[in-house]
């Protein structure tokens, strides 16, 4: 509680079940299995944060510029993967 406009007190309350957290479970699996694999496939740091762009609300490093859209962020993955596997 703290005193806001007019010396009125304002008190502000948050309530939360942390039910996020049962969401991003399936993004830290994917993460986990993605990493796993680039490294296995020796993909460099800048090709992996641009395939896992999707998975992060503000894409950083490599991943920067990646379109934010879906589809786009999806065409990058792909690409990477056809880099990994040789079919470039």
């Amino acid at each position: 509680t703290s005193f806001g406009f007019l010396s009125s007190p304002h008190t502000m309350v948050t309530y939360t079940r942390c039910m996020d957290s049962i969401l991003c479970v399936p993004l830290m699996v994917d993460a986990a299995i993605w990493c796993d694999y680039f490294v296995n496939h020796k993909v460099s740091p800048t090709d992996a944060a641009r395939a896992t762009a999707y998975l992060f609300k503000v894409p950083e490093g490599g991943a920067k510029g990646v379109d934010p859209g879906f589809f786009y962020q999806m065409k990058e993955l792909e690409k990477v993967m056809q880099k990994a596997s040789g079919e470039e």
